[in-house]
Order: C-alpha cells, then structure tokens, then sequence
C-alpha cells in the first residue's frame, strides 16, 4: 500500500534535482547559488518542493556552514582550530 506522502516526496525529490540542475547552470554552482540567499521562498518561487526553513537549515549544518553543536558533541567542530 503507497502512502500518498512517499510518492509526494519521491516526485519532490525528482523536482529539487531538476531545479537544481536549471540553478546549476545559471549560477556556475548550486554553492555558489546558495550564499546568494536568505530566503527559501526564493528556491520555492524556482521550483523546489518540500522544501521550508528548517531543511534549508538541516542543509547548512550538514554541509558545514553552520556548526551549533554543543562543544561536546563529537559532530563539533572548532573552526578556528580548522583554519
């Protein structure tokens, strides 16, 4: 039995990547295009779905530009030690 939320999230999955792909080739790099905003309603407005404040945060701390780990955490990581 489909949950109408699997295929919700697969089709939005298919969706993000095409719109990442259209970001891609305006902006160089999907990096590049995502120092450039603040805002997720702008990535909605291209096409992304599923997609609000706390995944753009998640995405942040997964590819390390925000680290709010408690020092104690094994995922910390002093980025002054780093540099």
């Amino acid at each position: 039995m489909r949950k109408w939320w699997v295929i919700g999230k697969i089709e939005g999955a298919v969706k993000n990547g095409k719109a990442v792909f259209k970001i891609k080739k305006e902006f160089g790099s999907f990096f590049q295009y995502i120092w450039g905003f603040t805002n997720h309603k702008i990535m909605k407005q291209r096409g992304m779905k599923f997609l609000g404040s706390i995944t753009v945060y998640s995405y942040f701390q997964a590819v390390g530009i925000v680290n709010d780990h408690e020092k104690e955490c094994f995922c910390y990581i002093d980025m002054e030690e780093k540099s």
